[in-house]
């Protein structure tokens, strides 16, 4: 496979379990459309602070003006690729083939968007744990003045409630 930006011949290597073709020259990386889910599962590739810091800052960005758009053909079926912000809000600009043949990603992208979920995967179990513990501390042992002994989530809201609440 030739890559769709310079035209050079792409190498098949094995990245994150998944057979990728990297460009030569530019190092892009072509992946067919299922690719991504399988490498963003493993998290085999690690990223430093600074790495998910220059990932984080991209964020909301949004797409380039028009000039800063390189349209590209699918090198699977010569369609020409959309240019979108992965996942709507990343900063990261990728080419997508209209057919869903793959995605074309330039130099560092693929690993920003690596960073990203990874970043808002461990933040999502990080705040999932402080709620457990908020949980555990307030509401499955709030005081039971209004509906002592009950297993009612919405009673011990209630209990919560007047407990912090209702005595001010």
């Amino acid at each position: 496979m030739n890559c769709p930006r310079c035209n050079t011949n792409c190498r098949t290597e094995i990245y994150e379990g998944v057979e990728i073709d990297r460009c030569e020259s530019c190092s892009g990386v072509w992946l067919d459309y299922e690719e991504i889910i399988t490498i963003l599962k493993e998290r085999e590739v690690k990223f430093s602070e600074e790495e998910i810091e220059a990932m984080k800052s991209r964020i909301g960005q949004g797409m380039p003006d028009a000039e800063g758009q390189h349209q590209v053909l699918c090198p699977k079926c010569d369609e020409n690729m959309r240019t979108v912000n992965y996942q709507a809000n990343t900063g990261v600009i990728i080419d997508r083939c209209p057919k869903n043949c793959g995605l074309w990603f330039d130099q560092g992208e693929l690993e920003a968007i690596q960073a990203n979920a990874e970043y808002w995967e461990d933040q999502s179990k990080e705040q999932m744990q402080k709620w457990k513990t908020v949980y555990k501390e307030h509401i499955e042992s709030a005081t039971q003045e209004y509906y002592p002994n009950t297993g009612n989530p919405i009673k011990q809201a209630i209990n919560l409630f007047h407990r912090y609440i209702g005595d001010e």
